[in-house]
């Protein structure tokens, strides 16, 4: 029994060893690899090992083979590419520059003063005890106060008449319609004072 175990390892390494006889044998016309066949292969015995044409291996069925490896590698030509330079045309241009000068002109704006006519005085005007007509003087007063305003003055008119607030708004309105008479677009406002006993109209311009 122990010379059979013994005989068992010794039979698979002959049978091992046969196959791969058997393999090389099969397969000498194996198509060498080129790349490995001109720089580093194996013969076609399999084991020896070298570089040139007479070492290689290729497939054979789809299976790896050693080969005579006696084929040719393909000559190598070295290929030098051309090379084409080009200098392109550089054009410079130059634009003209032109400079135009303008005329100047100078304008001169005429300046105007204008200076603001002065404020009258405050002035009174004076009626009878219970009277509100205009006196030959009263006129004069206003005639010559109207000569001192000017369109768009604004002017207040107050009324005096003791206890009695029509007479009082009268003789205002009175005054009030002989200066709007004599200057057009005035601004009048009017005023009733009935605590005092003065019988008269006092004539106050708030601008001018």
């Amino acid at each position: 029994m122990s010379q059979r175990k013994r005989l068992v390892p010794g039979v698979i390494a002959l049978s091992l060893v046969a196959g791969i006889a058997v393999s090389i044998i099969e397969t000498q016309g194996a198509q060498a690899d080129y790349t490995h066949a001109c720089n580093f292969g194996y013969a076609s015995d399999g084991v020896t090992s070298g570089t040139g044409s007479a070492y290689g291996y290729g497939y054979l069925n789809g299976v790896l083979t050693y080969g005579a490896g006696n084929q040719v590698c393909p000559p190598t030509t070295p290929t030098t590419a051309a090379t084409t330079t080009t200098t392109a045309a550089t054009t410079t241009t130059t634009a003209a520059t032109t400079t135009t000068t303008g005329a100047t002109t100078t304008t001169t704006a005429a300046t105007t003063t204008t200076t603001a006519p002065a404020i009258p005085p405050t002035f009174f005007i004076s009626f009878t005890k219970t009277g509100y007509s205009l006196s030959s003087n009263a006129q004069s007063q206003i005639a010559a106060y109207a000569n001192q305003l000017v369109s768009g003055a604004v002017v207040h008119i107050v009324g005096y008449a003791k206890n009695n607030p029509f007479l009082a708004r009268q003789r205002a309105v009175t005054v009030g319609q002989a200066i709007e008479a004599a200057v057009s677009g005035l601004h009048v406002s009017i005023t009733v004072v009935t605590t005092s006993g003065a019988s008269a109209v006092a004539v106050v311009t708030v601008s001018n």
